[in-house]
């Protein structure tokens, strides 16, 4: 493309070109997902996301997790015939699980969301027909499990900050209960 051409179309985002998605993506995903939105509302949520991470959280803590995941990963291709484009993918969505969630690449949870994942995305490429059993239909309900379970997952990671927050404290209280009980 000219180069102009690009640049008119980065100036003028919001005015000319709005992108457009698959309906079955708008359906699984919501209408106010960042890739649904346009204008304000875009920039708003980009905001938002981007200022939960800063530069210096990105390189002092966010990279060198990346970087010591990545090594451990790609340690495990060494002598064997892989499929690149399936490994990366996994790689990829567990590097995510890894920083977002914290969650152990070789555990349960881990192979639970990434089957239940690559099911939604399944389902947002596919055409929107509400069956049982077409690709469509599991992503809706995959959508629900998954929300259900990233809730359990803040529950729990809500629940071990303050734990360990107030551990001095609660265990000053469980002494002290137990010395009354004997």
């Amino acid at each position: 493309m000219d180069a102009e051409l690009n640049r008119y179309i980065l100036m003028n985002e919001s005015k000319g070109l709005v992108a457009g998605y698959p309906q079955s993506m708008l359906d699984i995903l919501g209408n106010s997902n960042i890739a649904a939105v346009h204008g304000s509302a875009h920039k708003f949520l980009r905001g938002a996301l981007l200022s939960l991470v800063s530069p210096q959280m990105l390189r002092d803590i966010v990279l060198p997790r990346i970087d010591r995941f990545m090594s451990s990963q790609l340690s495990n291709w060494d002598g064997k015939i892989i499929n690149l484009q399936d490994h990366t993918k996994e790689v990829i969505f567990l590097s995510i699980m890894d920083q977002i969630a914290s969650i152990d690449p070789a555990s349960r949870r881990a192979d639970y969301f990434k089957t239940h994942f690559f099911k939604l995305v399944l389902g947002t490429l596919s055409l929107p027909i509400n069956l049982p059993g077409t690709n469509y239909r599991n992503g809706v309900q995959v959508r629900s499990l998954i929300f259900f379970h990233i809730l359990v997952l803040i529950d729990m990671q809500m629940h071990d900050n303050f734990f360990t927050k107030h551990r001095h404290k609660h265990t000053r209280t469980l002494n002290i209960n137990l010395t009354l009980l004997i």
